[in-house]
């Protein structure tokens, strides 16, 4: 996994650009939920048990960076009434997602960051993407303006005090985040409601990943508990 890394690193500095390829080794690319990696999972299972404890209140919801779909989907297996979008740069995802992981209440398109959302909803779910783009407050301003007054946002990011951006270097992402830049990155627009870090590697004594995988056990998240992964419930300023 790390020579893949490597090499990928590699092959953008010599493109100059990103790879949006959907076997760019950026995105998940089962075609069924028992393909996905389980610490993919448990994110949107977390994002299932917060949308139960909010009963009827939601009726929208944006899946931003949905790669192949497949959270998309769990999600809109659950909650036949709520309507999904999935959103991804990759057409070869997108394509995927339309193939595998489409139900009648969910739907997918490929669009770019910064993208046009002329849309309002619930709930924005942006696991794994604020590290993705280079503008990081032009993307929480745009999913701010895009949810309902009191809208909510999870967001997922790699923590960089347990899981460092300098010590491992990762060919598609521009930043990791400590916990309070994301405090301070967010608390203009949107209030804390609470917040979970999760694990997933084993990291050697020098802070760098193996990329050994933890017991599944391992990964679940924690609350109020920085991971190499944390996962903040967010809800938007009025």
């Amino acid at each position: 996994m790390l020579n893949t890394l490597k090499s990928i690193t590699n092959l953008l500095k010599k493109k100059g650009s990103k790879d949006f390829s959907f076997d760019s080794g950026e995105r998940q690319t089962g075609n069924t939920l028992n393909q996905i990696r389980i610490d993919h999972i448990l994110r949107y299972r977390f994002a299932q048990n917060f949308i139960e404890n909010l009963s009827d209140e939601v009726q929208t919801c944006l899946d931003a960076f949905c790669g192949n779909g497949y959270g998309t989907y769990l999600l809109a297996n659950e909650f036949p009434f709520v309507k999904f979008t999935g959103i991804d740069g990759s057409m070869g995802a997108i394509e995927c997602a339309n193939e595998n992981y489409l139900l009648s209440n969910n739907e997918y398109s490929a669009k770019i960051f910064p993208f046009n959302l002329n849309k309002k909803y619930d709930i924005v779910i942006s696991f794994e993407s604020l590290e993705h783009v280079s503008n990081d407050t032009a993307m929480l301003k745009l999913i701010n303006q895009c949810l309902n007054l009191k809208g909510k946002l999870l967001l997922s990011v790699p923590n960089e005090n347990l899981q460092s951006l300098k010590l491992n270097p990762h060919p598609f992402h521009f930043k990791h985040y400590t916990h309070k830049e994301i405090i301070d990155l967010t608390c203009q627009n949107f209030e804390l409601l609470n917040w979970y870090g999760q694990n997933i590697y084993e990291f050697n004594r020098d802070g760098k990943n193996t990329y050994q995988l933890l017991s599944d056990s391992k990964m679940n998240l924690k609350e109020k508990e920085e991971g190499q992964v944390n996962i903040y419930v967010l809800e938007k300023r009025g």
